[in-house]
């Protein structure tokens, strides 16, 4: 494993997630089978993104979960009855998981329980470094703001992240009159 001092790193990642980003660029989010969710509405609501998201590819079962498949289920049991109805990776599951459980499952993997730590504590050698979206603001410099404009201009205006172009590390002040 070769390491490279931070500034370096972040460039090399905006270059490399390229094969991520560039798609978005041109991607038509109008179509309707397209679920458009952003990291930020996802993590600061995930109970509901989370059943959204099953509902709109058809996978929530909003039937009552009857008692005796509560005491008997666990994440295993799920697990196993997904992935044989998938009939192994890359095809679809026939089977609709209960929302209860969804959102059982949703709970065991918060960020807290994780990384054993609250949201907002960072540890830069854990993979669950920080649990907050928007940090990438505390390790950018605006000559990685200036690269990725560069590499993907008008990404962030395009997924609404920006109201315009002219973003920077600097924060906006907005008068109250528009």
């Amino acid at each position: 494993m070769w390491q490279v001092p931070k500034d370096e790193g972040l460039a090399l990642e905006i270059a490399y997630s390229e094969r991520y980003l560039r798609p978005l660029m041109s991607w038509d989010f109008s179509m309707p089978h397209v679920l458009k969710l952003k990291f930020e509405e996802v993590t600061a609501r995930p109970y509901e993104s989370v059943l959204q998201m099953f509902s709109f590819l058809g996978l929530l079962d909003e039937a009552e979960w009857p008692w005796w498949q509560r005491l008997i289920d666990t994440p295993r049991f799920v697990w196993n009855r997904l992935t044989r109805s998938w009939g192994g990776f890359g095809r679809w599951p026939r089977h609709r998981i209960p929302a209860e459980k969804l959102l059982g499952i949703v709970h065991a993997l918060q960020f807290a329980r994780l990384a054993r730590r609250p949201k907002g504590q960072e540890d830069p050698t854990s993979h669950y470094r920080k649990g907050q979206p928007g940090d990438w603001r505390n390790h950018f410099t605006e000559e990685h703001v200036a690269l990725f404009k560069e590499r993907y201009p008008g990404l962030l205006v395009r997924l609404g992240y920006e109201p315009d172009e002219n973003w920077s590390l600097t924060p906006r002040v907005v008068s109250e009159g528009g």
